[in-house]
C-alpha cells in the first residue's frame, strides 16, 4: 500500500462539503420524520400518519429514499380524500383530475386508489426547477 499523496489529500478535502451536504440533509429528513404529529385534528378518513408521509414525499429527492425512510410509515395506497389533503384541493379537484387525465394514475379495483409510488411519480413531473420552466404538473405530453 502506498503512502497518501498531497493530490490524495486534496480530493478528500474536496469531497469534504458535499458530505456535510447529504449529512445535514439526511439529518434533516430523519427530524422532521421523528417529529411529534401536531395537536390539529385531521378530517375524517385521513390515515393518522399522512403528516409523516407528507414530509418525507416532499423532502425526500428520490423514491427510493422515500422507502429507505418508511420505516414504520404507512405505504398503503392513498384514498382520494388523502390526495386532496396533501394537495391542499377539494375532493371535488382531484376527481375532476381523475376524469380529465391530468392527476396521478389510480387504480379502481374495490374503489378508488392512488398507489405512492404512481402519485410521486406525478408530483415529480410536475416539479419546477427553474424558473423558466412552463410545465403544468399533471399535463400529459
Amino acid at each position: 500500500m502506498s503512502e497518501p499523496t498531497v493530490t490524495d489529500f486534496a480530493e478528500a478535502l474536496a469531497r469534504v462539503p458535499r458530505l456535510a451536504e447529504r449529512l445535514e440533509r439526511a439529518l434533516e429528513l430523519q427530524s422532521t420524520t421523528a417529529a411529534p404529529a401536531p395537536i390539529d385534528p385531521l378530517p375524517q378518513g385521513i390515515r393518522s400518519s399522512i403528516r409523516r408521509l407528507m414530509a418525507v414525499l416532499a423532502l425526500a429527492p428520490t423514491l427510493a429514499e422515500v422507502v429507505r425512510l418508511a420505516d414504520g410509515l404507512d405505504l398503503r395506497d392513498l384514498t382520494e380524500h388523502e390526495v386532496a389533503y396533501l394537495e391542499d384541493v377539494h375532493v371535488a379537484t382531484v376527481r375532476k383530475w381523475r376524469l380529465d387525465g391530468t392527476g396521478p394514475e389510480y387504480r379502481n379495483e374495490s374503489g378508488i386508489s392512488y398507489p405512492v409510488r404512481l402519485y410521486f411519480e406525478w408530483r415529480e413531473r410536475g416539479r419546477q426547477r427553474m424558473t423558466s420552466q412552463k410545465a403544468t404538473r399533471g399535463r400529459r405530453s
